[in-house]
C-alpha cells in the first residue's frame, strides 16, 4: 500500500479523471517523480525537496557523480517518507525502487 494520496495525472501531466470527478489514488511514484524532477526551493512546504535529476543529464558517468546522485535521491526520498530506496545506474536509464 502506497505512502501519498493525490491526484492522479496522466504522462502529459493532465488530472485524470472518473467520469466527471478528479481519479484521486495512492500516487508514490508520481510524488517521486516529482521530487526527481524538482530542484530545491520547488515546493513552498519544503523548501530543501529536490534532486533536479535533469542537470546529471549530460554529466560524464564517473563515481564522484554517481555518489553525488545517489545521496541526493537517498536524502530527498528519505525527508518525503522512504526509508529503503535502491538506485541502479546508469544514469542514462535509471531505476529506482523505494519502499
Amino acid at each position: 500500500m502506497g505512502v501519498f494520496r493525490d491526484i492522479i495525472v496522466d504522462e502529459d501531466g493532465l488530472p485524470r479523471t472518473n467520469g466527471n470527478d478528479l481519479l484521486v489514488d495512492y500516487a508514490d511514484e508520481q510524488q517521486m517523480r516529482y521530487v526527481l524532477l524538482a530542484r530545491p526551493g520547488h515546493f513552498r512546504h519544503l523548501p530543501t525537496v529536490g534532486v533536479g535529476i535533469t542537470d546529471y543529464l549530460n554529466a560524464p558517468e564517473t563515481p564522484s557523480t554517481r555518489a553525488e546522485i545517489t545521496r541526493s535521491i537517498r536524502l530527498n526520498f528519505r525527508v518525503v517518507g522512504y526509508r529503503s530506496v535502491r538506485i541502479q545506474f546508469p544514469i542514462s536509464t535509471l531505476k529506482i525502487e523505494f519502499e
